[in-house]
């Protein structure tokens, strides 16, 4: 397809090569070595220039796998342009590698050359690596090296005044195969900045370098935490603000030094270096310095305090949480939590919390439990009391009124025996009257009996006296 627009391109621009003027069309063949290893490659390049068309070839031949390669194909709009052509071949045994360029271009005026060329690249055999992975120099900007630069010295030194922020380090390779790395601009910060040069050897052996720029300060302010000695940072450039703290300023006898606020908590930090060059913080109070430590998990960030347990059930421990080493209380009863009184740095409360190790998590101990734990208790214990009282009190009633009951049960007898003495004794009387009673009655039978029969008797007489008169 390539050669058929070649055609087409070609005859078009011979039709109207009479109208436009254009340079001369032209080439340059090349190859990137003269001389290669055996297993390495080499590139043959062509360079056409003011061809609007083009049609060559590059072949291979001799010691190698072989990269011949054709390329026919025009401009878009017809125009003259520089084109560059190249094919790259791997060398596979000793001898030699020969290139040839053949073909034609032709100019937008129609003007057509033809193009030729032979190349040669000898095969040799491969040199063996270097082994060589020393330095030749090493600069830090204007400033001296201590001690002098040695080949075999891979430590050196520079010091900066404590207003410089960047540093150019530079260094060169003793051999030309050998590679480097850890050159170039560096920002720097007060106290000692460590930066390492390694240098690879083309067979891949390496040798460091190590370059110590110290930002000394001429008037360092040194306080002492906990006996140790750390010098307070003047030049806060490369130092983020802790998370909940905004930069400021604060005095150190006649010195302004860069410092942290907070809006929630009342501290005032100030960034410090210890002789290594490690970074701190410290809450400044008054001349009274105090390590800033915190625990951040979640959305938690808790300032760490030392404070003596209140609760029962807990004993004292060290524990390592977050990059801190920190005094808590391991609860007795169970292994995986301990309490860590601190500062809610969002908030500003003090509290004390509960750190799971297990789940590694940390939060608010519900005073609390054991405080509530020992209300509830009070209260029950009042319960208790209360429950045990009333019963003790219903116990006493009951038996009072057992007792009273009985003594009531033993009256009432007393009485009813009473009674039944003196009916046993009243008996005998009542008996009498009784009988006295029970002879009267007879009597009174008697007598009634007695006058029922004189007035039957009268009754009689009468009834006879009657029947007399009536038969008369």
């Amino acid at each position: 397809m390539k050669r058929i627009k070649y055609l087409i391109f070609t005859i078009v621009v011979m039709f109207m090569g009479g109208l436009v003027v254009n340079a001369a069309p032209s080439y340059s063949f090349s190859t990137s070595t003269s001389s290669v290893e055996n297993g390495k490659k080499v590139t043959a390049t062509v360079t056409l220039r003011n061809v609007a068309a083009w049609n060559v070839r590059i072949t291979s031949s001799g010691n190698t796998n072989g990269c011949t390669q054709s390329f026919a194909d025009a401009t878009s709009n017809g125009g003259n342009t520089t084109k560059t052509l190249s094919v790259t071949c791997k060398a596979t045994s000793l001898g030699a590698i020969g290139f040839t360029l053949s073909g034609d271009v032709t100019s937008s005026d129609g003007a057509n050359i033809s193009v030729s060329g032979n190349k040669r690249v000898s095969v040799v055999e491969p040199r063996p690596l270097s082994q060589n992975n020393y330095l030749a120099s090493i600069t830090v900007g204007d400033y001296e090296l201590t001690p002098a630069f040695d080949e075999e010295v891979t430590e050196y030194s520079v010091s900066v005044p404590s207003t410089v922020n960047e540093v150019k380090i530079d260094a060169k390779v003793k051999d030309r195969y050998a590679s480097l790395t850890g050159t170039g601009t560096f920002e720097v910060i007060e106290g000692a900045n460590s930066f390492k040069i390694v240098v690879t050897a083309e067979n891949g052996a390496t040798k460091e370098y190590t370059v110590n720029v110290i930002v000394e300060d001429l008037n360092p302010i040194v306080i002492k935490i906990n006996g140790q000695d750390y010098t307070i940072v003047k030049n806060i450039k490369n130092i983020t603000a802790p998370e909940l703290f905004t930069a400021s300023e604060t005095t150190i006898g006649d010195t302004t030094v860069p410092a942290f606020v907070s809006d929630v908590s009342d501290f005032v930090l100030v960034a410090l270096k210890d002789s290594e060059g490690k970074s701190f913080f410290a809450i400044k109070d008054g001349e009274n310095y105090t390590l800033y430590r915190t625990i951040t998990i979640g959305n938690l960030i808790l300032f760490m305090m030392d404070k003596d347990c209140p609760f029962e059930y807990f004993e004292k421990e060290t524990i390592t949480v977050g990059e801190y080493e920190i005094d808590a209380y391991h609860s007795i009863n169970s292994s995986d939590y301990y309490l860590i009184y601190g500062i809610n740095m969002a908030t500003g409360n003090e509290e004390w919390y509960k750190y799971d190790t297990k789940e590694s998590t940390l939060q608010r101990y519900e005073n609390n439990t054991e405080i509530k734990l020992k209300k509830d208790l009070k209260q029950y214990f009042i319960v208790i009391l209360i429950f045990g009282g009333s019963l003790i009190l219903a116990v006493v009633i009951a038996l009072l009124s057992v007792i009273i009951a009985n003594k009531k049960v033993k009256k009432a007898k007393a009485l009813i025996n009473k009674n039944k003495i003196e009916k046993v004794e009243k008996q005998p009387k009542i008996e009498k009257k009784l009988e006295k009673e029970e002879v009267k009655q007879e009597e009174k039978k008697k007598e009634i009996k007695k006058v029922s029969h004189e007035d039957l008797e009268k009754t009689v007489k009468i009834d006879k006296n009657n029947k007399g008169s009536k038969k008369k």
